[in-house]
């Protein structure tokens, strides 16, 4: 399974994922990465194999321009009703779509984005992760959090604990900066 992080420090995004994963049941080709390059953005998805194809091959239709995250989800929203994906239980206002994605742009900001589309601003200098084994990512991120750790060491320490005790997390840690 897939565990994606990312962590903004100075401005700068640093993120992360293991490259020995599926999405839902398939394993994603080639290295396997679950980041889109949405223009400015960047977008990690876990969950979902085919909104990660959908996501994937409308990638070029995200503008370079968008303003803010609200822009970057409408346009998921809007991609995921014009295929008919989401599930709404009896109890639910909202659709689920079956994905958890991390978001994150140029100028360092990071947006936590759940199945229901729903986002929220994660603070610079946290540690934020999703997927298969995000607890033990975040319990790990949690110990380095106050030990001075570089981000991109924080980053492969989340991975890797994920990757060592969940059972669905395999491969080896990466780790990138968006410029």
């Amino acid at each position: 399974m897939t565990i994606i992080t990312a962590i903004s420090s100075g401005g700068t995004v640093f993120y992360g994922y293991n490259d020995g994963h599926t999405l839902g049941d398939s394993p994603l080709p080639g290295e396997g990465c679950p980041w889109i390059r949405l223009g400015n953005w960047a977008l990690g998805v876990s969950g979902s194999t085919a909104i990660f194809n959908i996501l994937s091959h409308y990638a070029p239709d995200f503008s370079e321009h968008q303003a803010s995250a609200a822009d970057i989800v409408f346009k998921m929203r809007s991609l995921f009703i014009e295929y008919g994906l989401g599930k709404r239980g009896s109890d639910d206002v909202e659709d689920h779509y079956g994905i958890w994605c991390i978001l994150v742009n140029v100028n360092g900001e990071i947006w936590d984005v759940d199945e229901a589309l729903a986002y929220s601003r994660i603070p610079e200098g946290t540690l934020w992760a999703r997927g298969s084994g995000t607890d033990y990512a975040l319990g790990a991120a949690f110990v380095l959090a106050e030990q001075n750790v570089a981000p991109e060491a924080r980053i492969i320490t989340a991975i890797d604990a994920a990757i060592a005790h969940d059972l669905f997390c395999g491969g080896k840690s990466q780790v990138r900066t968006l410029a």
